[in-house]
């Protein structure tokens, strides 16, 4: 969540006392008129620098078109609320256990590792998806001790010949079949600040948009 705050005596100094007294009479409108303009100015940095990275999936056109925007008699927020961006604002690690298992045979019980998608996995509705739709998946398992727990490729059954199985089939991994998810213990995510336009940047588009509505005034 992003929230700034404006020098009213900047704007004064911009704008004639008797725009700035009839103004601040409606302070929603002011917040609100502050809070378009650094949104606009957002969703510009994110559409140049940020949009155009989208290779698997659109995140980062959902982040720009998901933006929220309040504005009241006492403040105004713009607010980025896609999930997952806090991650990539702050950064941290990622622990699995939170949502329960969709597939597999710990399916409806929580989670053991994270399924990271490789870029064999497709995308559906602008997001890659998870091993629960991809069909026969054979798992290879990783080096132990390591945060890399195993990997999931494309499978296929086939049949037991040997042993009190025999008879019955087993997932094994496809010949040639795609690799397509990490399964990880944890995930760590490095933060990146450069999402959000500089301070500097937010601050004049805000104090401009307030000048402008004062100005509106006179």
């Amino acid at each position: 969540m992003l929230t700034f705050g404006i020098n009213i005596n900047d704007v004064a100094a911009l704008a004639s006392v008797e725009a700035l007294e009839a103004a601040l009479l409606d302070r929603s409108g002011l917040h609100r008129s502050i809070a378009t303009a650094v949104e606009g100015k957002v969703k510009d940095h994110l559409q140049t620098n940020y949009v155009p990275k989208n290779k698997r999936g659109d995140f980062w056109k959902r982040v720009h078109d998901s933006i929220e925007v309040r504005a009241d008699d006492a403040s105004a927020t713009v607010s980025l609320v896609e999930l997952g961006i806090g991650l990539r604002y702050y950064g941290g690690d990622v622990f699995p256990g939170k949502n329960p298992a969709a597939s597999g045979p710990n399916k409806g019980k929580p989670t053991k590792a994270l399924a990271v998608p490789s870029k064999d996995v497709p995308i559906a509705n602008g997001r890659q998806l998870p091993p629960s739709k991809m069909g026969l998946l054979a798992f290879l398992r990783g080096i132990a001790g390591g945060e890399t727990v195993g990997h999931l490729v494309e499978g296929m059954e086939q049949t037991i010949t040997r042993g009190k199985n025999k008879g019955k089939t087993r997932i094994v991994a496809k010949p040639g079949g795609a690799y397509l998810y990490t399964l990880r213990s944890v995930t760590h995510h490095t933060a990146d600040k450069n999402i959000l336009p500089a301070d500097d940047v937010i601050l004049a588009a805000g104090t401009e948009a307030a000048v402008d509505y004062v100005e509106s005034f006179d």
